[in-house]
Order: C-alpha cells, then sequence, then structure tokens
C-alpha cells in the first residue's frame, strides 16, 4: 500500500512538474513612451507577481537593470523566449497620452509566433494602474477580456475601490432649456430657451454656476449656484442636488382685459435637481437635468411664478 501511495504521489508530482514548465512565459519589461523609465520595469514585476500568484502560468522577465531596458526586437524576443524555454511570450506596452495612460498586452506562441490573446486598458492616473495589472493577470491566457465592460475607466471598481479619476476639472457648455410654469391668466405657460454653464467637478461633488434665459408669454431668467452630488463613480451616472439663484420671472398675455402691461418679480429661488451625466469622465459631455423652481417672491399681481424645467446640456 505505501509503495502504491509513493508511486502515485511520484506520478503526480512528475505531471505537475510538466504541466508548470509547458505554462512559462518570457516577458520583456513594459515598452514605454511618454512616461518615466521606472515605471518599464516597476510595472512589470508587479504584473509577475500577479500572475505566479494565480499559479496558471509562471512569468520569467530578463535580468533586473538599473536603468532604463532596451526595446527588444520581435525576433529578439522569439529568440529570448526559446532561450528561457517558454511555451509563450508576452509584449506588453505603456503609453501616456495626454491625461491617460495606456497599458496594452499581447501573448503568443513560441513555437510559431501566433497571437493567443491581446488586451488593453486604460488608466487616468497611477493609482489606476495596479488594479489594470490585476485585471490583465486574471485575464491572461483566457477568454475573457478585462476590457469588456466597455467602461475602461472603471479599473478601479476592481475590488470595490473608487474611480481614480482626475481629481478636478473644469468645463463650459451650453443648454437647450424648457420649464413650465404654475401662473394663472398666461395664454402660453410654457416658455423655452437656452443655458449658459461653468462647471467644476471635483468627483465626489459638482459646483455648477449656470444662466437661464427663457422666452414666450412668461419669460424667466436667473443665475444659480448649484451643488450636484452624483451616486456612482463611473462615467454614466444620476446625480441629485440642489441651487440657489437670483432669478426674475415677467408675465405677458394677448389678454388685453388683464395685461394692459406686463407683470415682473424678482428675487431668491430654490431648485431641486435631478438628472443624468453622459460620458462623464471624457473632455466632451452630457446631462439631461430636471428641476423643481420654489421661487421666494410674487409678481406685481401677486403671484408666486412656481415651475419645472428641463435642460438637455453638453459640456466641453
Amino acid at each position: 500500500m505505501k509503495i502504491k501511495t509513493s508511486l502515485f504521489l511520484t506520478v503526480l508530482l512528475f505531471a505537475c512538474t510538466i504541466a508548470r514548465s509547458q505554462d512559462k512565459i518570457y516577458m520583456p519589461f513594459f515598452q514605454i513612451e511618454n512616461m518615466h523609465w521606472e515605471y518599464q520595469m516597476s510595472a512589470a514585476k508587479i504584473f509577475k507577481n500577479y500572475v505566479n500568484d494565480i499559479n496558471k502560468y509562471t512569468l520569467i522577465l530578463p535580468e533586473t537593470k538599473d536603468t532604463t531596458y532596451p526595446k527588444e526586437s520581435f525576433h529578439q524576443t522569439i529568440l529570448n523566449a526559446k532561450t528561457a524555454g517558454t511555451k509563450y511570450f508576452i509584449i506588453a506596452e505603456m503609453n501616456a497620452l495626454n491625461d491617460v495612460m495606456i497599458v496594452s498586452m499581447t501573448m503568443y506562441n513560441t513555437s510559431d509566433s501566433s497571437k493567443v490573446w491581446n488586451d488593453l486598458l486604460k488608466a487616468r492616473t497611477p493609482d489606476d494602474l495596479d488594479p489594470i495589472l490585476q485585471r490583465l493577470a486574471k485575464c491572461l491566457g483566457t477568454d475573457k477580456k478585462a476590457s469588456v465592460d466597455g467602461d475602461i475607466y472603471s479599473v478601479t471598481n476592481y475590488d470595490s475601490k473608487p474611480l481614480s479619476k482626475v481629481n478636478t476639472s473644469v468645463n463650459f457648455g451650453v443648454a437647450i432649456s424648457g420649464a413650465y410654469c404654475f401662473v394663472n391668466k398666461v395664454s402660453n405657460q410654457t416658455p423655452a430657451g437656452f443655458g449658459l454653464l461653468a462647471s467644476y467637478d471635483a468627483r465626489d461633488v459638482i459646483f455648477d454656476l449656470q444662466g437661464d434665459f427663457l422666452f414666450g408669454d412668461i419669460k424667466m431668467y436667473g443665475v444659480r449656484i448649484s451643488g450636484l452630488y452624483p451616486f456612482k463613480s463611473s462615467k454614466n451616472t444620476p446625480y441629485i442636488g440642489g441651487s440657489i439663484a437670483w432669478s426674475g420671472t415677467t408675465l405677458s398675455s394677448n389678454d388685453n382685459s388683464y395685461y394692459s402691461t406686463s407683470h415682473s418679480g424678482g428675487g431668491l429661488a430654490f431648485y431641486a435637481n435631478g438628472g443624468y451625466i453622459f460620458n462623464r469622465n471624457s473632455t466632451v459631455n452630457f446631462r439631461v437635468a430636471g428641476s423643481i423652481i420654489i421661487p421666494t417672491y410674487k409678481t406685481d399681481d401677486n403671484q408666486v411664478p412656481l415651475g419645472l424645467m428641463m435642460n438637455v446640456a453638453i459640456l466641453f
């Protein structure tokens, strides 16, 4: 019985050793563009640790140097992979473009240089790099891709981490606006117009400065300061918020028996806001918003111009 058990363990160990040797991968250090040379080796070593911890592959890197590692040609990488006795090799690149860092990997068969797997993710800040490498290591050599969710900036949501977005960003935009005003003795209670918008996005909260100008039988105008709270850190998210504004309203009508002149009023108003942001992390983003307008003033015919407003905005 002991002999059979010993023989079984020996065969199992031999099989695991063979399987292990077939799963070796050679990867030169990252090819980098517009980035500090230390990222070339530090990122590769971190990626190696994640790959080896999964125990599916053994990643082999070149000998460590204290300076930037020279870019290997594709042919030289094949020769190095064959010398290292690996079944696969990886070409990995990191390229910084404006405020975005692009990380891409492609894995090949060493025997015939055929492509086995590839993937690409983007990072907004260096804080995104670690979760990117974790996701790439988990998807390495599989049918899955770390980028298949369509939101390549959500990489730091990995392991429930918040989005590492640019801490602050400033956008300017225009809006098409429409409203409904709850007043009496006016022929058309739905003015329409436009808005001008400046937005300061601090990731956890958004501050807006907005001017609204609506025209019709009811003229509405005002300048408001808003605080908005996004529900999610992803590029598309709903939000809620509130505004304080100085605004004015002018009422007019074709009914001369009542409006021989227009009736106006102005003062402080409050807004309850809600909406949805699209492509928040992009240089161009869109908003659909709705507001409840609560004035603290009355027009000179003693009406309080409560209203509802809709905005569709584009910001740059």
